[in-house]
């Protein structure tokens, strides 16, 4: 594992911090390895940002989106690839999550 992916690593799971769904859909991504490290995954559904009150470096996954282009056969994966039916499995994050953090 490189410095880079532990530094996505802790990005991801600082954006998640608190909220079930959205940490245990990161921890199944991370436990992968695969995904993270995709260029047509990375390019389309992961977006980073800073936290205005912390000013920490968040990362995070449009998952709706990621499972939608998944459904339609857009993200085509290998069978040891597939994590979509794990996914939907830990309930994808959505905006209702992200509002209970608040």
């Amino acid at each position: 594992m490189t410095t880079e992916d532990e530094a996505l690593h802790l990005q991801l799971r600082a954006h998640a911090r608190g909220l079930h769904g959205s940490t245990a859909a990161v921890e199944l991504l991370i436990a992968h390895r695969r995904w993270l490290r995709r260029a047509n995954f990375r390019d389309q559904f992961l977006f980073t940002g800073t936290d205005f009150d912390t000013e920490e470096v968040t990362a995070c996954i449009d998952w709706p989106t990621a499972v939608i282009t998944l459904d339609r056969g857009r993200l085509p994966c290998s069978g040891s690839e597939s994590i979509r039916d794990s996914l939907l499995r830990q309930r994808v994050p959505d905006a209702a999550d992200r509002r209970q953090h608040r």
